[in-house]
């Protein structure tokens, strides 16, 4: 993947909503911080391979692909930002995200990223958000001992994500957020996992790409 393409085309993607944001009129006294924090579900995926199976892959005595899929997770956020005007917003974000893959160990994202979003208004109270961010991936697998291989189960990568999110006004300093999330994190620098085999047992795989897509609620708050 040509990553500098990646960075520059999505900080031009920033950009461009940052000057379409300030194309739009304001009636803002000035910048404004504001707090947020949410949590809800997490849906990750992962594209791995296997590359060490047990005695049934070398014998071929039954099916040893491993089940690299992962269950459904949980996720929590916390943000803290600034409306510079009325319709588009900065904010720096810390997330979690855990997983179980393949019905064995634990996958977690710890991420930081910088967001730019844009706020439209659909009522008084309702207002809908879109945007994006990029940022760090701090990925972390679960490996069961006793455990005979010497892998690595932490790496760190660059990240990206594309944000949507709903809000309504509670009060007239709280809102509450549905927020979607969508993350991807290429180039997991040979991270590896355990993943279970059908018919029992436990492969290694070699962990090449993390993505999730999370679905939280949560509260923000003017400062």
């Amino acid at each position: 993947m040509n990553w500098r393409g990646l960075a520059l085309g999505t900080t031009a993607a920033l950009g461009g909503l940052a000057a379409y944001a300030d194309d739009l009129p304001s009636d803002a006294e000035g910048p404004r911080w504001y707090a947020s924090i949410g949590a809800g579900a997490d849906w990750v995926g992962v594209d791995a391979v296997g590359v060490a199976l047990p005695l049934c892959g070398g014998l071929g005595l039954a099916p040893c692909t491993p089940d690299t899929s992962a269950s459904t997770g949980w996720a929590a956020f916390a943000s803290v930002g600034m409306s510079i005007t009325d319709y588009l917003r900065i904010e720096g974000e810390l997330g979690h995200r855990n997983a179980t893959l393949g019905d064995r160990g634990d996958i977690t994202n710890t991420t930081l990223m910088l967001n730019a979003l844009v706020d439209a208004a659909i009522t008084d109270s309702v207002s809908f958000s879109f945007g994006g961010g990029l940022g760090i991936d701090w990925i972390t697998t679960e490996q069961l001992p006793p455990h005979p291989f010497n892998t690595t189960t932490y790496t760190s990568s660059f990240a990206y994500q594309a944000i949507a999110e709903v809000s309504c006004a509670v009060s007239e300093n709280i809102d509450l957020t549905l927020t979607y999330r969508y993350l991807d994190t290429n180039g997991t620098n040979d991270l590896y996992a355990d993943a279970a085999i059908a018919g029992g047992g436990t492969a290694v795989v070699r962990v090449d790409d993390v993505s999730a897509s999370t679905i939280s609620v949560g509260l923000r708050f003017a400062l």
